[in-house]
């Protein structure tokens, strides 16, 4: 039996954009078409921030 801790762990978990390649195409898709018309940095940014919202990644 899980803690309802673990159960809104779990929840968060798969909040997290990104786990998933195709999670992270349908976002990427729903990104540009959302920001199309906006400033390209914010876009840009928007774009690494659905990549890796937990700061995983390095560059």
């Amino acid at each position: 039996m899980r803690s309802s801790g673990e159960e809104v762990g779990d929840d968060l978990r798969l909040l997290r954009v990104g786990r998933e390649p195709r999670q992270r195409q349908i976002v990427r898709m729903k990104l540009r078409k959302e920001f199309a018309e906006s400033d390209v940095l914010s876009c840009l940014f928007l774009n690494f921030l659905a990549r890796d919202p937990a700061g995983t990644e390095r560059f």
